[in-house]
């Protein structure tokens, strides 16, 4: 586990904050202690620290299956890093301590556990973190991130209805918040997860910039910082006229025009055909399954009697586009 620590302020009255709250990484080190695990397969370890410092504020990375990097930022300057072991040893304890290790053959005997308890109690001095936590009684002690939160998702409604054409299709969707963990203590970080959707490239674009505006400016009106990643998901699915109209003709061949559906509307829905499309014409289209669950309803029946038409009506295709119906 690494520690990567930018520019923190000088750790005035370190030794009694630290001290304060020893007994919580007291507590951490015969944990830890308790649940050993060996060299590379340290993943409930990784995740309990991982945790830990995520609440923290801390930016966590795994580097490998169970290693990780969190990173503290705190404006320009030299950058400093800490490190811990986490592995226990093949060994049988024999020490019988009331916190003795749980797992026959493995234990901490090589303070592995008292390092990480030492770094985490510094990691969590010098958190120079996204709001500033505290005790829920003094709120005005704190930078709290849950409302600087509430209030983005608030603010984030108006990006749709206010920054796009509404003649354009837009989403913007809060779908996870999570922060805190006690009813009388304000966290130092809210972590929130969002959705855009549009059909145009164009969009998306401009949703993804004013996005990151609304929640950078609403958290810094409330004293906190705002942290914003974004993936790019998959691009918008739009078929080409030629090898539409030849798709639709095989089907009305095949099928009859009664098959096909003439007012079926686009879908928000993600597609990754859609990198196919980028590169080379074609078509992707939906074939009915009947009454039923929607897909991804945990009710979802897949409807065997479509296998045999869906498959005919590729076969189709197959014979009409490879016997010369015209194409790109």
């Amino acid at each position: 586990m690494n520690i990567a620590a930018k520019a923190a302020a000088p750790a005035s009255g370190a030794r009694t904050a630290i001290a304060a709250s020893i007994g919580d990484f007291v507590v951490l080190r015969h944990e830890l202690h308790r649940r050993p695990e060996l060299a590379f397969a340290e993943h409930e370890t990784t995740a309990r620290l991982a945790g830990l410092l995520s609440d923290w504020g801390y930016r966590v990375e795994k580097i490998t299956r169970t290693g990780l990097i969190a990173t503290l930022e705190n404006g320009p300057g030299p950058r400093l890093g800490l490190r811990a072991d986490i592995d226990a040893l093949p060994i049988r304890e024999a020490t019988g301590l009331p916190y003795a290790s749980g797992t026959e053959g493995v234990m901490h005997a090589c303070s592995h556990d008292g390092h990480t308890a030492i770094l985490m109690a510094a990691a969590q001095y010098l958190a120079r973190i996204l709001g500033r936590g505290g005790h829920g009684a003094e709120p005005h002690l704190s930078v709290d991130p849950v409302v600087a939160a509430a209030h983005a998702v608030s603010a984030l409604q108006t990006v749709v209805s206010r920054s796009v054409d509404p003649r354009e299709m837009a989403v913007v969707t809060v779908g996870s918040i999570h922060g805190g963990a006690a009813a009388n203590v304000i966290p130092g970080a809210v972590d929130l997860q969002l959705t855009l959707r549009s059909y145009s490239a164009e969009v998306r674009a401009q949703l993804k910039k004013r996005v990151a505006h609304v929640l950078r400016t609403t958290s810094d009106a409330f004293g906190a910082e705002a942290h914003v990643d974004v993936t790019d998901g998959f691009p918008s699915v739009i078929n080409t006229p030629g090898e539409t109209a030849l798709l639709r003709s095989v089907a009305e061949q095949t099928f009859g025009p009664g098959a096909i559906l003439p007012d079926f509307a686009p879908r928000t829905a993600s597609e990754d055909f859609a990198f196919y499309l980028h590169h080379r014409p074609g078509s992707f289209f939906f074939v009915g399954n009947g009454e039923g669950a929607p897909l991804h309803s945990p009710e979802y029946r897949f409807n065997d009697d479509i296998i045999a038409p869906a498959a005919t009506l590729w076969v189709a295709l197959a014979e009409r586009y490879l016997n010369g119906a015209s194409h790109d």
